[in-house]
């Protein structure tokens, strides 16, 4: 019998950790998902919905929620005004997949949650421009990602660089694949903003 791993008794090795530390106590790490691919950066603890609309490309933002400990940030014009971006649209397809086959630390009830979601007819992913994901407060506010979801990022995508980066750090197949070629051209995307000091 399969043993899934239990958010209530599962925690991240100290390599893991390593690199999600933020530089400082008013930073949290969040993952930017550009055409380009995805990468770790760094968010003020105060002001986020600020640093997420900057990174999204629309004064206007919205959450997703496919799981109960992360949130996923669109511009909520990004579906009229923006391409459609298959590689992120990969990777928060295989979230909520993850959840449902025990290779995402989560609760029975969050797994349920997840399945129910995956159940509903016509439920589709799909991701438009840029977008964040951000943990999240028991208020329903951007917090610090939870340590099952950066473990399930770390061993799902290769990241190629093994330092914290506030540019895009390209990943593995999962990101890049032949979907990705179909992309617009550079011209056409929401440039990507710099962390703010």
């Amino acid at each position: 019998m399969t043993q899934h791993p239990d958010a209530a008794t599962w925690h991240a090795t100290p390599q893991d950790e390593a690199w999600w530390t933020p530089s400082t106590p008013e930073m949290m790490t969040a993952i930017l998902l550009t055409y380009e691919g995805a990468g770790i950066i760094e968010i003020p603890c105060h002001q986020t919905q600020q640093a997420i609309r900057e990174r999204v490309g629309d004064p206007l933002t919205e959450r997703v929620r496919y799981t109960l400990d992360a949130l996923i940030w669109v511009g909520d014009n990004s579906q009229r005004t923006s391409e459609f971006n298959p590689g992120a649209t990969s990777l928060i397809t295989e979230l909520p997949n993850h959840i449902t086959t025990g290779d995402y630390a989560a609760s029975d009830h969050a797994r349920a949650h997840t399945q129910a979601l995956l159940d509903t007819p016509g439920f589709v992913p799909t991701i438009h421009g840029h977008a964040v994901i951000t943990g999240v407060t028991d208020d329903g506010e951007p917090g610090p990602l939870a340590e099952a979801f950066t473990h399930w990022f770390d061993t799902t995508a290769t990241v190629v660089q093994s330092s914290l980066d506030v540019e895009v750090l390209p990943l593995a197949a999962l990101l890049l694949d032949a979907h990705a070629a179909s992309s617009p051209a550079p011209s056409s995307k929401p440039q990507t903003p710099r962390t703010p000091p």
